[in-house]
Order: C-alpha cells, then sequence, then structure tokens
C-alpha cells in the first residue's frame, strides 16, 4: 500500500479501488476506431445495457479514466457518443415519490380527512435543468461537456465519491489515499465551477438544486466563503440499504454577506424534495418537549392572551409545540410541508400543509382572526425566501401579536465550534444583526432577545418580535446584543477564518480518539442519528470501519444507513445488546440530560463527546 498525498489524508495508507485495478490489469490497445462500452480490451466484465424507454439512446458503460486508460483517449471516445446524451438530459421536476405523495394528501384532502384549512402546494422557484442558466459556461462547448462525460454518463455504488477520486486522480494530478472512508475531501477537490453541474445532470437524482448568488435578506452580491465541508447528502435523507447506489452529495459551503453579516449557504437543495419524505418527528426527543413547554409556560406568562386566541406554530412537525398550550383554552393552527403534519392531524390538530409564506399568511387571515402568538422554532434557518416568510408573520400577527422565533445562534456556532449544525436544511446562520436588517424591511422589530439553552440543534437564541407600530418598547438587550455582535467581528473574514482552522483541530482529534480506542480492542458505536450528526460523520470521515452501528429511537429511521457515511442504524435495545464500550454522541447537546438517564450509560458505557471539546464520559 501507498501513503496518498491529499494533505487531509497524509499518512494514511492508500487503499485503491478495487475497478481500478481491474482496469490497471489490462492494457490499453491502439484502435482506429473509438472503442465502445462492450469492447472487452475495455470492459470485459460489462455488457452494454439498452434502455427499455422509447425513443431514447441506449446508454453503455464506459469505463472510468485510469493510469491504463489514458484521460485523453477516454475524453475523444466519449467525445461524440456523449454529447448527445448530455445535450437531451433533463432533470424529473418532482420525483415520482413526491407525486405519489402529493396526489395521496390531495386525495384525503378531498375526501375531508385531512385537510382543515385550504391546502397549500410549497410550489418551485429551482431551474429544473442548470444548462438553461449557464453562468459558468460550463456547457458552452462540446469539450467541456465531453471532459466530464466518464462520470456522469452513468451511475455507481457510491455515486461521486470513488468515480470523483478515479477522476482526479488522472485528469487533475491528485491523488487521495481514502477515497471511501473520506469523500468528503475527495469531492471538495474537484473544479469548483463544475461541482454543482456534474451532479445536476446525474440521470439517477431524486433531489434538484439550485446556485444562490445574493444575499436572502438584503439581496446584495457581496458574499465571500468562509467555510467548505466538501460535498454531502442531505442530512435527513436517511437511506435503505437497497438504495445507496441512488445517493447524491451536494457542495456544502458557507458563505458570509459583508454588508448585512447574514451567513448563508449558496448551493440550495429543493425544499419540496427534502420535506415530501421527511424522518424527523420532534416528539421522540423527551429534552426537547420539556424545552418547549418552558417556551410556551412562558410566553403565556409574559404576554396573557385573551381565552380562545388564535397560537399558531409554523413548521409544527408532528405537533410538539401544540401539545404544549392547557388544552381546550385557546384556538390551535399548525403549518407543516412535511409528511409529519399527518401525526399532528391524526390527534385532532389542524394543520396547514404547505410551505409558509406571505401568499400563504393572506389566505389564513382571509378565513381566521389574526394570531397572537406565532412560533417557528428551528424553522427560520430552513427558509430559502426568508423575506416572504417574515412578510407573512407580519399578515398573520394581531396588532398586539408576538413572534417567537428560536434559532441555533451563529455566534455561538462559531465560538464553540459547532460545525455540525451546518447542513442543506439550513440555508441561513443566524444573529441578531441581519435579523434587524430582515425585520426593518418588512416592519416588524425585535423587541426582546434571550439565550435559549440548547434547542433542537444545540444552544439556541430566542427573540421576541412585534409589528413595527406595535407600543411594545424595544429592551436594552437588543442594543446590547448588536454591539457585542459588531466587536466580535460578525462582518469580518479573519472571524471566520479562525473558525475553519478549529474545525480541522476538533475533526483531528475526534479522530485521533476514535482510532486509539480501536486498537485498544474495543468496538465503538455512535449514540443518535440526528441530522446534525451526519454533517459531523461526513466531514470526518467516519464509516462502519469504525462506527459499526447507531442508536436510534425514532421508527422511521431504524433500519436504514446514516446518509453518506452508510452507518446501520438500530434501535435502543439493539444497540444494547451489541455490548459497544464507547458510543459517539452526535445529540451531544442533550449530554448532561444522556449521561443522567441514558440505559447505556448504567451498563457501564462511554460517550465520546465530540464536540465542543473531544471528550470521554463519565
Amino acid at each position: 500500500m501507498q501513503v496518498g498525498a491529499c494533505p487531509l489524508h497524509r499518512g494514511v495508507p492508500r487503499r485503491r479501488h478495487a475497478r481500478t485495478e481491474r482496469a490497471k490489469e489490462v492494457p490499453p490497445t491502439p484502435r482506429a476506431e473509438p472503442p465502445t462500452a462492450t469492447d472487452p480490451e475495455i470492459n470485459p466484465q460489462r455488457q452494454r445495457r439498452t434502455s427499455t424507454i422509447p425513443g431514447r439512446r441506449a446508454r453503455s458503460r464506459t469505463p472510468l479514466p485510469t493510469r491504463a486508460c489514458r484521460p485523453e483517449q477516454t475524453r475523444a471516445r466519449t467525445a461524440e457518443e456523449t454529447r448527445h446524451r448530455t445535450r437531451d438530459m433533463t432533470i424529473t421536476p418532482r420525483s415520482e415519490r413526491s407525486r405519489s405523495y402529493a396526489k395521496s394528501q390531495r386525495a384525503k384532502d378531498e375526501a375531508g380527512h385531512i385537510a382543515v384549512l385550504p391546502k397549500v402546494d410549497g410550489g418551485s422557484d429551482y431551474d429544473p435543468d442548470p444548462r438553461a442558466n449557464d453562468a459558468q459556461g460550463v456547457f458552452a462547448s462540446d469539450a467541456a461537456r465531453a471532459r466530464f462525460a466518464c462520470w456522469f454518463a452513468h451511475g455507481s455504488a457510491r455515486t461521486g465519491y470513488d468515480r470523483a477520486a478515479a477522476y482526479m486522480s488522472t485528469t487533475f494530478g491528485r491523488r487521495c489515499a481514502c477515497p471511501g472512508r473520506h469523500p468528503p475531501a475527495i469531492v471538495a477537490k474537484l473544479a469548483s465551477p463544475y461541482q454543482e453541474v456534474v451532479r445536476s445532470l446525474t440521470p439517477l437524482h431524486a433531489f434538484r438544486l439550485n446556485v444562490r448568488n445574493d444575499c436572502r435578506i438584503c439581496g446584495k452580491s457581496d458574499l465571500i466563503r468562509i467555510l467548505d465541508l466538501g460535498c454531502q447528502p442531505p442530512s435527513n435523507s436517511f437511506i435503505a440499504p437497497e438504495d445507496v447506489a441512488r445517493e447524491q452529495a451536494f457542495p456544502l459551503e458557507m458563505y458570509l454577506c459583508l454588508h448585512c453579516g447574514l451567513s448563508q449557504l449558496r448551493h440550495v437543495v429543493a425544499a419540496e424534495d427534502i420535506f415530501n419524505d421527511y424522518l424527523y418527528l420532534s416528539s421522540t426527543s423527551g429534552s426537547l418537549r420539556r424545552h418547549y413547554q418552558g417556551l410556551i409556560d412562558g410566553a403565556l406568562a409574559a404576554f396573557a392572551p385573551p381565552e380562545g386566541a388564535l397560537m399558531v406554530d409554523i413548521g409544527c412537525n408532528d405537533g410538539i409545540m401544540l401539545r404544549r398550550y392547557p388544552p381546550g383554552r385557546y384556538r390551535l393552527l399548525g403549518v407543516e410541508p412535511s409528511s409529519a403534519g399527518d401525526y399532528a392531524r391524526r390527534d385532532g390538530f389542524a394543520v396547514v400543509h404547505g410551505f409558509f409564506t406571505a401568499e400563504l399568511a393572506a389566505r389564513l387571515v382571509g378565513g381566521h382572526a389574526r394570531a397572537h402568538i406565532v412560533t417557528a422554532t428551528n424553522v427560520f434557518a430552513h427558509v430559502d425566501d426568508i423575506v416572504s416568510f417574515a412578510a407573512g408573520v407580519r399578515t398573520l400577527l394581531a396588532d398586539d401579536g408576538v413572534y417567537i422565533v428560536e434559532f441555533p445562534y451563529l455566534r455561538d456556532m462559531v465560538k464553540q465550534c459547532y460545525f455540525d449544525t451546518i447542513y442543506h436544511e439550513h440555508l441561513c446562520y443566524l444573529a441578531l444583526t441581519p435579523l434587524v436588517v430582515l425585520f426593518e424591511r418588512v416592519g416588524l422589530k425585535a423587541f426582546r432577545v434571550e439565550s435559549a439553552g440548547s434547542g433542537a440543534s444545540g444552544p439556541a437564541l430566542r427573540l421576541f418580535a412585534a409589528r413595527a407600530e406595535s407600543p411594545r418598547p424595544v429592551e436594552d438587550g437588543v442594543t446590547a446584543m448588536l454591539a457585542a455582535e459588531d466587536a466580535w467581528g460578525l462582518k469580518r473574514q479573519e472571524t471566520y477564518a479562525s473558525f475553519a482552522r478549529r474545525v480541522a483541530r476538533v475533526r483531528g482529534r475526534v479522530l485521533a480518539l476514535i482510532d486509539g480506542l480501536i486498537a485498544q480492542g474495543h468496538t465503538v458505536g455512535a449514540f443518535g442519528a440526528p441530522a446534525k450528526g451526519n454533517t459531523l460523520l461526513n466531514t470526518m470521515g467516519l464509516g462502519p470501519d469504525r462506527i459499526v452501528a447507531a442508536a436510534e429511537n425514532n421508527p422511521l429511521k431504524i433500519g436504514k444507513l446514516t446518509p453518506g457515511s452508510h452507518i446501520p442504524i438500530v434501535g435502543d435495545e439493539a444497540f444494547l445488546e451489541m455490548g459497544f464500550s464507547h458510543a459517539l454522541l452526535l445529540s451531544w447537546n442533550y449530554a448532561d440530560f444522556l449521561l443522567a438517564n441514558a440505559e447505556f450509560i448504567r451498563r457501564g458505557g462511554k460517550f465520546i463527546i465530540p464536540l465542543p471539546s473531544p471528550t470521554i464520559r463519565p
């Protein structure tokens, strides 16, 4: 084995891909005509696979370029064959799974079994064909199309990861020691203009991708990249073992707006594709139930809404927040785009199926009184059109109404190195400064701010807003926090450069802990399978070779694999029976609660707590 030259994997023994080794055994034979995919000199194991779709050309399974198959020869061979194919490729506007779900929802709505209020379709402003908006000029020439033909012409059991590694080692002159173990670092090495385009053209895609070049709040284009975590699958896209071949990965890069201070993702995975098959159920977390009970109790005591007032929870999921209100005292309404809302409907709550926008808010107000309290916890950061969302909140609020928004706080995330909060669902990374700009733009004002302790994604900030004309005074805490964010360097690039360096250090320390335990003969699992945990696993390159299984109490996740890292997810009891001595605590934000209550700890197990500082407890 060789030692790789990749700076992230220096010193790690190189494991060659089996397909690359097989191809190297067969030397290329000069030919007068371009060889085909069925040529035994190129690929003796594969036969041409013909398409069963009428009018479509047969797709050939051309091999990856390797040292035995020169890149120049491969590009020449595939250029003419691929030119027509790439020109005809389009992205399915909505996956079959999404259509089936939407159809079933419409049928239930028409039968009157679910819909209490008018159903709203999410809609989409995503470009179904990236070539139609080719700002980078990637498809300006046939040569550019042919250059990447060997990747997107056909699928792979590890779509993109090993394929990208083999392609880079020949075409770009880069080589990575362990393509199967550290996929994010590999894919991040690809030339940036091609990353989103190549993935957008992969025929197996179920997710759609859009690239946003302006700030979501102020609309300016002064964006700079401050952190690159490589390419990762959407964090809640848990997959069945038989679906691994259909997995997709997208760039996970964080950008800073120098004008208003908003941190955001530019690569937007279509929200409809994420939430139509959503496996997250909030009520499975006892800590979260208690956290939200405290929020509601405090809000009712502070603002004293009259009996019968309308309370709205945006992004209600399975109804976890709606259940925190005293039964029968208020009118309760939820808004939820995912299938998780069905659980709340079954318990008798009124839930609108759709994405919250200004248009939806106007429709709700047309049939109901305005709301006294509107909550959105761990939701605001998920929104692409955040201006429309905030404008809808103003429309929905009564004159004396209060909007309570809770979100992971950017300053805490950067200072404490909570990089696992970054994933494709979280499009914005919020602080008070950019939110004040947003609220002023739509006619709201922030009048109170407080720490929310540990929320759904870690340490959170709780912000209270009202209509701009509301008599509620702006408290001193708001002014003080704005000054603190400015002094900290919210809009300075140097602040985030330090953050990126600390992410790299934490990665090295966690891997050293786990590898040390394995070397001592311990077996290591993972405790919990939250979305944020998948960012951590994929950034660190952890897979089933190190983390054998992950414990989870959400029945929708049990039996599936973690996205990207492909670690099997098992129930809590099965996890205990496997006899792990140590478990990587992916839900580290609930460490104190789990240390006191987890049966795994009572049986002598130990948690590897990765953040903010890697440690083993108890």
